[in-house]
C-alpha cells in the first residue's frame, strides 16, 4: 500500500469516488441528486462573456464559480446569472442556494441579490482573504399533506377494485408466485380521507417482497413514505432484504428505487411468458410502447 500526490484528478479517480461517495449516501437512505451544470452568457459573436458554474447535491445548489467579463460588468449580468439558476431549482425540492466568496471580491453583491450571510472565516494575515459563507432558503410551494395507515379488512374491497382497474386483476404474480393482493398486509396513504398510495408486501423467511407498489399523487414524497413504511416492518422482523419485481418497460421505476436505495440485481429473460399462462391480462406492449418481456428483481440489503 502506498499514498501518492498527484494534481491529475482524471475520469478514473472522480468516477471511483463518486461510486463510493454515492454507494454510502444510498445505505443510508439519502438521495444525492448530484449534478454539475452551468449557465452561459455569450455575445453576438459566440464570444463568451460570462457564466455560472454550480451542483447540485442532496438537498442544495452550491454556487462554485460567477464571472462576468471585466468590459461587461455593472450591466446585470451576474443577477441574471444567479436568476437562471433560481428559476430551474425553486420547487424541485432543494432547501437553499449556497455559496462562498472572498472579501476582496463581491460579498456586498450577494447580500443585495437577497443572500443571508452565514458565517465569516477570518483570515489572521490578510483580511481580505476573509471568507464569506451566504445562503439563500428556497421558498417551497406548500405540498399536500398525506397520512399513512396499515391496511385492514375493511380496505380489501376497496385495494381488490382499484387494482382490478389499474392492473387488471387483483392477482399478481412475481417470479411465478401467484399473490392475492387483497389479502396481503400493505399501507395507504390518505390525503382528505381518500386513498392517494398503496402498497402491499409479503414476508417469507428473511426476505420481505413489495408485492405492490401505486402512488395516486407523484412527486409529493408518498412512494417513499410507503416504501420506509415496509422498510421498518422488514426490520421489525429481522428481514435480510427488501425486494420487489419490475418489469422491462418500467424504465421510471428502476429510476426511481435506485434513488431510494435499492439495486438492480438480476434480469429474468422472458419471464412474462410464464406470467400469462398464470394471468392472461397480462399486454404484449408496455410503457414506451415496449414489447413487455422480462422481470428485472431490484432488492435493498437489510
Amino acid at each position: 500500500m502506498k499514498i501518492e500526490y498527484t494534481e491529475n484528478i482524471g475520469k478514473e479517480i472522480e468516477d471511483a469516488l463518486s461510486n463510493v461517495f454515492c454507494s454510502y449516501a444510498k445505505k443510508e437512505g439519502i438521495e444525492v441528486n448530484y449534478k454539475s451544470f452551468s449557465f452561459l452568457i455569450r455575445d453576438n459573436n459566440e464570444k463568451l462573456i460570462g457564466g455560472i458554474v454550480a451542483r447540485a447535491i442532496y438537498k442544495e445548489i452550491h454556487v462554485e464559480d460567477l464571472w462576468v467579463d471585466e468590459k461587461y460588468r455593472g450591466q446585470g449580468y451576474g443577477k441574471q446569472l444567479l436568476d437562471k439558476v433560481w428559476e430551474k431549482f425553486s420547487n424541485q425540492g432543494y432547501d437553499n442556494l449556497n455559496l462562498d466568496t472572498y472579501r476582496f471580491q463581491a460579498p456586498d453583491f450577494y447580500q443585495k441579490y437577497g443572500f443571508k450571510l452565514d458565517f465569516i472565516r477570518k483570515n489572521k494575515t490578510n483580511s481580505k482573504l476573509d471568507k464569506y459563507f451566504f445562503v439563500k432558503e428556497f421558498q417551497h410551494e406548500k405540498q399536500p399533506q398525506f397520512q399513512i395507515k396499515a391496511t385492514d379488512e375493511k380496505d380489501q374491497k376497496w385495494i381488490a377494485e382499484w387494482l382490478i382497474e389499474h392492473w387488471g386483476a387483483a392477482k399478481i404474480v412475481t417470479r411465478g408466485k401467484i399473490h392475492y393482493a387483497d389479502k396481503l398486509p400493505g399501507f395507504i396513504a390518505l390525503m382528505d380521507n381518500e386513498p392517494s398510495g398503496l402498497i402491499i408486501y409479503h414476508i417469507k423467511d428473511k426476505d420481505c417482497e413489495i408485492v405492490s407498489l401505486n402512488s395516486m399523487c407523484e412527486g409529493i414524497g408518498i412512494g417513499g413514505a410507503l416504501i420506509n413504511k415496509v422498510k421498518e416492518i422488514a426490520q421489525k422482523n429481522l428481514c435480510q432484504r427488501l425486494w420487489l419485481i419490475t418489469t422491462n418497460d418500467m424504465i421510471d421505476n428502476a429510476i426511481f428505487y435506485q434513488k431510494k436505495g435499492f439495486a438492480l440485481v438480476a434480469i429474468h429473460k422472458n419471464a412474462l411468458d410464464v406470467t400469462r399462462k398464470i394471468k392472461p391480462q397480462v399486454p404484449l406492449m408496455g410503457e414506451h410502447n415496449i414489447p413487455l418481456q422480462d422481470e428485472i428483481e431490484i432488492e435493498m440489503r437489510l
